[in-house]
């Protein structure tokens, strides 16, 4: 769980403004998850079922990652750039998008005809939309 926060860390630069970080921070996600498919599944894809209980201290060490983008949304909403109403749920959010392209890529399951480098951009492209415009809410 280490290597993807480390990597995370590294992706960026520190002082670059909130939503260059962030899109940087997404592509990090991506291609650790596409480049370590193995890693990336017993991280994120195996069943608690189908494990030993995870110890707490290795859950705290794999929400760093997490925290590490709840950290850039809210610098990005303190210094105007964000327009969302839970860094917590962005975050989750955020971090679900990124997990759905890994895992269907890595499953092999996004249609052949697609290009992966444009379904990858794109999906970072919303991302960045989802935390820089006013969000809507529809009622079901």
């Amino acid at each position: 769980m280490g290597n993807l926060y480390r990597c995370l860390q590294e992706s960026g630069e520190p002082d670059a403004d909130s939503v260059v970080l962030l899109r940087q921070v997404c592509l990090e996600y991506v291609r650790f998850g596409l480049e370590n498919p193995e890693y990336y599944e017993i991280m994120h894809l195996l069943h608690t079922d189908r494990m030993q209980r995870y110890p707490a201290e290795m859950y705290r060490r794999a929400r760093r990652s997490l925290e590490f983008i709840q950290e850039i949304l809210r610098r990005g909403t303190t210094a105007g750039q964000f327009m969302i109403e839970s860094v917590s749920v962005s975050a989750a959010a955020i971090w679900a998008m990124l997990h759905g392209v890994v895992s269907l890529v890595n499953s092999r399951r996004v249609d052949v005809r697609i290009d992966r480098n444009a379904l990858i951009e794109t999906l970072v492209g919303h991302v960045i939309s989802s935390v820089t415009l006013k969000p809507v809410r529809v009622q079901a």
